[in-house]
Order: C-alpha cells, then sequence, then structure tokens
C-alpha cells in the first residue's frame, strides 16, 4: 500500500511544500516508518521530506524519532507563521462591503457639474478650470496607482519569499503565480489575496492608460491603505 493521494496532499499543504528538516522547497511524503517493516498508511506516519534529506535521515531507524519531533515542530511554525487576524479580516470585509457605488460617484460628478454652471465664470474660464481639475486629478491618480501597486507588490512578494524561502526580492516570478502559489497552500487568508489582485489589476490598468470605471477607482482608494496594512501584518506574524 502507498500514502493516499488527499493525505499526500494534505501533508505538503501543513509543511507549506517546504522540507521539514532542511526547508528546502519541495517535498515528497515518505513513511517514517518503512513499509517494509509494516509502517501504516497514516499521516502520524508521514512527514514532508525533500529527496536529499530523505536519502541522507529515511533508512536510518535512530533517526525516526528525530524526524518526527521535527516534523511536528514544523507544523506548528507553519500553523503560527500565518494565522489570520479576525478583526483585520472583518475590517477588510467591511470596506470591499462599503465601497463607494457607481450611484454615489454619479450623485457627486451631477452635483460638482452643477456647481461649476452656477458659477460665475465665462465659458472659456469654465472650461480652462474644468481641464486644469482633470489634469491634477489625473496626475495624483497615476502617483497613487504607483505607490500602491509597488506596496502591494512588495509586501506580496515578501511573504512568498518568506513561504518558499527565495529572498531574492528581484525574483523573476510573475506577481499572479505568487498568489495563486499562496492561495493554493492557504496560508494567507483568500479575502487577502482577491483584494490584492483586484487592486493590482486596477491600478496596473491606470499606469497602462487602459481606462477604468469610477466605481474600480474609488474601490482602489477605498481598500489600498487597509489592505497594504494587513498584508504587512502577515510578514510580521
Amino acid at each position: 500500500m502507498a500514502f493516499a493521494e488527499a493525505l499526500k496532499a494534505k501533508v505538503r499543504k501543513r509543511a507549506h511544500l517546504i522540507c521539514c528538516l532542511c526547508k528546502s522547497v519541495g517535498v515528497e511524503v515518505h513513511h517514517i516508518v518503512p513499509q517494509e517493516e509494516h509502517g501504516a498508511d497514516t499521516e502520524d506516519n508521514a512527514a514532508p521530506l525533500c529527496p536529499s534529506c530523505h536519502e541522507t535521515y529515511g533508512a536510518n531507524p535512530q533517526k525516526r524519532k528525530f524526524i518526527r519531533e521535527a516534523r511536528d515542530l514544523w507544523y506548528e511554525i507553519c500553523e503560527k507563521r500565518y494565522a489570520s487576524d479576525p478583526e483585520r479580516l472583518d475590517e477588510i470585509q467591511r470596506l470591499l462591503k462599503n465601497a463607494v457605488s457607481r450611484d454615489d460617484f454619479a450623485a457627486f460628478k451631477d452635483d460638482l457639474l452643477r456647481q461649476m454652471r452656477s458659477s460665475p465664470q465665462t465659458k472659456q474660464q469654465s472650461d480652462a478650470a474644468r481641464n486644469d481639475l482633470l489634469s491634477e486629478r489625473l496626475t495624483e491618480q497615476a502617483l497613487f496607482s504607483v505607490q500602491t501597486r509597488a506596496s502591494v507588490e512588495r509586501a506580496v512578494t515578501k511573504i512568498w519569499s518568506r513561504f518558499t524561502g527565495v529572498i531574492d526580492m528581484e525574483h523573476p516570478i510573475a506577481f499572479t503565480r505568487k498568489l495563486a502559489d499562496l492561495k493554493e497552500c492557504n496560508i494567507v487568508p483568500n479575502e487577502l489575496l482577491d483584494a490584492a489582485k483586484e487592486v493590482y489589476t486596477i491600478t496596473s490598468c491606470v499606469l497602462h492608460d487602459v481606462s477604468i470605471t469610477p466605481e474600480q477607482w474609488r474601490f482602489v482608494c477605498a481598500v489600498a491603505p487597509e489592505l497594504t496594512a494587513a498584508l504587512y501584518e502577515q510578514i510580521s506574524e
């Protein structure tokens, strides 16, 4: 017999795909007590080891207790390292639900246009003022997008680096791949990862001159500060 695929997936997930001995990325699930000695196909007898550690320690009966203790300690570290803050998640969810709607933004725009039309200005002065206001808003939007996208990307990359053990911040793994890796192992709340992806996508559109809706922009403004703070809290835990 061999370990069931579901059990192997569970063990890899608990270990965050990292060897419980040397902490290298990429593990296989091995029997602590080998099958030849009637070792059970159970989670208690399973250890997440890289091929090198399995070859070094797996055949040594004297190391079985050590492997089991190292495995249990690593499970405990993985569980605590990425524990989420329920209060912070509640705050993020509140912001997501209370983001300004398209109707709210339309009402704000109509009110602004009424004020401009009632202002005692010539048409030329009014057009110039409107263009200056638009230019100022677009500049602020671009600067905010640069800062926000960089902060979100940096935070996600730091979390991913801790998870994988790769500390090179210029690692060529794409941002979306890092999100997928973190989501697969369920070590960061999905609400944060989904919000990070949405904010990153919208700010990227701004920086590449792709049109976004007013609702999308208000969403970024409402969520980005709390989102970045929540991501960095994941790093500090």
